[in-house]
């Protein structure tokens, strides 16, 4: 139900709908971190406004793709077969989003269904990065 939208000098077409929004949050809810928000009224004080900060280094992988990756993948277990038992995912990343989809592959396996996944990392990604993509048990 993904639809690619092109707004070429034209109003912004919204292929997503709040509806969209709701069934993403509900699907992610309990799994996901719910961040802070945060305000600052210092940070231009010339401004004389007041600033949102989402804190999302707070979410689990330390980034907001995890609630991506999540979503992506229980709403692709959702479409699956009551006979599938098992569902592969892949990707390519450096970092984020390599252990974002990782981490999500291997909370969503269930006794029924076995999520894997695999990682392409360039050889230059932070060794950092890899440990943490490994360690969620993907495969690089």
């Amino acid at each position: 139900d993904v639809k690619y939208c092109i707004s070429i000098m034209t109003e912004p077409k919204y292929c997503i709908t709040f509806d969209k929004v709701k069934e993403a949050a509900s699907r992610i809810e309990g799994v996901a971190h719910r961040t802070p928000v945060l305000t600052s009224l210092t940070i231009i004080p010339d401004t004389g406004k007041e600033y949102f900060f989402k804190v999302e280094a707070m979410q689990k992988t330390g980034s907001f793709k995890f609630r991506g990756a999540l979503n992506a993948v229980k709403a692709e277990l959702e479409s699956l077969s009551s006979s599938s038992t098992s569902m592969p995912v892949v990707t390519h990343s450096s970092g984020n989003h390599a252990q974002a989809l990782a981490l999500a592959a291997k909370l969503a396996t269930t006794d029924a269904v076995d999520v894997s996944a695999t990682i392409v990392m360039p050889n230059n990604a932070p060794m950092v990065k890899k440990r943490a993509v490994a360690s969620y048990g993907a495969t690089i």
